[in-house]
């Protein structure tokens, strides 16, 4: 789960929509739907930008820091799914050093290039595929705005020596508990 907090404030009949963790943005509407809107489209920008500069997300805030803020009457927002697996991507990419050139080129290698048991980072990070890669794939993986499938999302993790889990939990669950399947 990657959430940020925000506020909601009013001046006269324009709302402004902001949050810490982006201390630079700000939303404007004449509702609170409005503002959070232009909040949204101004940080999925924001956080495309900072994908393609390589950057670092801003830190989201923790469970226990969300109990604290919503004691003292802070919101939060949770990023969907699939926007959070695309930034988790990203920052697992900063953190092993794979550049989306690296990426998109070892997404292109087939099982005939790689022996089932050698899939590892280190081994397919040196191979040149027979088949040219394809740059525009990686450009969508990770962009914030674009719907990925899951499969290609898993693809791209597993190729840098990573998986997904998935824990779920009934709706308004905030704690990190999984469901209980009997």
């Amino acid at each position: 789960m990657i959430a940020y907090s925000y506020e909601i404030n009013k001046s006269g009949d324009v709302y402004s929509y902001s949050s810490d963790q982006f201390p630079t943005l700000t939303g404007f509407g004449h509702s609170e739907h409005e503002a959070s809107n232009d909040f949204w489209n101004k940080m999925l920008n924001d956080l495309n930008s900072t994908i393609r500069n390589g950057a670092r997300f801003p830190e989201p805030v923790n469970d226990e820091t969300i109990r604290k803020e919503q004691q003292a009457g802070k919101k939060h927002f949770k990023m969907p799914a699939y926007m959070a697996l695309k930034m988790y991507l990203h920052t697992a990419m900063l953190n092993k050093k794979v550049a989306r050139g690296d990426l998109a080129r070892m997404l292109a290698l087939t099982s005939d290039e790689v022996k089932p048991d050698e899939w590892k980072l280190e081994h397919i990070r040196s191979l040149k595929p027979a088949q040219p890669a394809k740059s525009k794939k990686v450009q969508r993986l990770l962009d914030i705005k674009h719907d990925s499938l899951l499969n290609e999302i898993s693809e791209a993790f597993r190729i840098i020596d990573h998986s997904i889990n998935f824990a779920i939990c009934p709706k308004g669950f905030d704690e990190w508990e999984p469901l209980q399947f009997p």
